[in-house]
């Protein structure tokens, strides 16, 4: 699954910015309140687009922070989200604010008006019945290009099933006709007794991160060795970018030992997870051997306005800090932190980051940019740690 979430850091005063400063929106009462934040981004008119999966809203906030709007919100009917936890938007080139939904959610893309109303549903020329989309983007020519995810396969191994999922990108034309597809992947990442049901994800599994890539192609990774690949709108591979992020380490006996205790722990504290764990979790224990050898460390890849590569890290063990990576499109690491921060994302105006505390209250950020992205970034680590030597950390 995943899940996108980027922190704001803001450098405002009211309408004036201050420079270096970084400044969270959203922790006020009322309609512009954050309380659990997904994707943000910014939009085509320079003001913030925060998704709030506690209350299903699309929250607008100006550069200077003040709150604007909500878009969307829960619902069953178009324009309204049916699946809070797994909505990806954008914006297309008439600067409609677009959204999508993952299984269980609404099948079709939302289109909807600046001002928040609906204006059309698109609805992919797909012939599977049974589909959710992962995640959206809309091209310079006005098309899409979308990460479609399906039922994948039951494969049986020993006394127990693995289970798979299909993650498909597609170009797809405005009104949702299928163009090309561009790459399709199967991952098995499920285990359980039964076919189909009570399955538990395994450890280490690979996921599929993606981005446009210039004009006519795709930017793309597995996460299972340090390697992207580019391919272009008709799924043909056109290079290999080797780059020079860390090798990625291969899974150990240990490693899989160690999530089977600590998942035993967490799925026993109470004698009704005890009884549970007994019919449908003691299957980790039959998990042994992995289906996938390396540990993938990717957990966010992006293709910044100056045509860098932003990729993140999953947690250091033991820690709560992240990688942060910008590479040219050669490969090559242009800067490298590590950040005791959940979330980051760069824009032509903002970083956005997203940031949690003791408690696991997620708050939201952005630090307003002054210059390139590798200058402004470094600005932005210096703030960071300036900020936590003040707080003692």
């Amino acid at each position: 699954m995943k899940i996108i979430l980027i922190t704001i850091f803001l450098a405002v005063n009211v309408a004036v910015f201050a420079v270096n400063e970084i400044v969270q929106i959203g922790n006020t009462e009322g309609k512009g309140s954050i309380f659990s934040p997904g994707q943000v981004i910014e939009g085509p008119d320079t003001n913030i687009y925060v998704y709030d999966f506690k209350d299903s809203y699309i929250k607008v906030f100006s550069p200077g922070g003040e709150f604007l709007r909500n878009m969307a919100g829960p619902g069953e009917g178009p324009g309204l989200i049916k699946r809070p936890d797994m909505v990806h938007f954008g914006f297309t080139r008439e600067k409609y604010l677009y959204f999508t939904e993952f299984f269980g959610g609404h099948r079709w893309i939302s289109l909807l008006k600046p001002d928040g109303s609906f204006l059309e549903a698109v609805n992919p020329g797909l012939t599977q019945s049974f589909y959710g989309i992962q995640e959206a983007f809309v091209i310079n020519d006005g098309t899409y290009l979308i990460e479609f995810s399906f039922p994948g396969s039951v494969k049986k191994k020993g006394n127990y099933f693995l289970q798979s999922s299909l993650q498909t990108i597609y170009h797809m034309g405005a009104k949702g006709n299928i163009i090309s597809k561009i790459k399709g992947s199967e991952i098995f990442s499920r285990i359980s007794y039964l076919p189909r049901g009570a399955d538990i994800a395994i450890p280490y599994a690979p996921f599929t991160f993606w981005a446009p890539f210039g004009k006519d192609a795709i930017l793309f990774t597995d996460g299972l060795d340090n390697a992207l690949w580019v391919i272009n709108l008709s799924g043909n591979i056109v290079c290999q970018i080797e780059t020079e992020l860390p090798e990625v380490p291969v899974i150990t006996d240990k490693d899989i030992r160690q999530w089977c205790i600590d998942y035993k722990s967490r799925r026993t504290q109470t004698q009704r997870d005890k009884e549970w764990y007994r019919k449908f979790g003691k299957v980790i224990e039959e998990y042994k051997d992995p289906v996938y050898k390396k540990k993938p460390y990717i957990e966010f890849l992006n293709v910044t306005g100056e045509g860098n590569i932003f990729i993140s890290s999953t947690m250091e063990q033991g820690t709560t800090k992240k990688n942060f990576w910008i590479l040219n499109s050669k490969g090559k690491i242009l800067v490298h932190t590590l950040l005791d921060i959940y979330g980051l994302d760069i824009f032509p105006h903002y970083i956005f980051i997203i940031k949690n505390d003791a408690d696991g209250d997620i708050s939201v950020f952005y630090f307003k940019r002054c210059g390139d992205e590798i200058s402004d970034f470094k600005a932005l680590v210096e703030r960071l740690k300036k900020n936590n030597a003040a707080m003692g950390k």
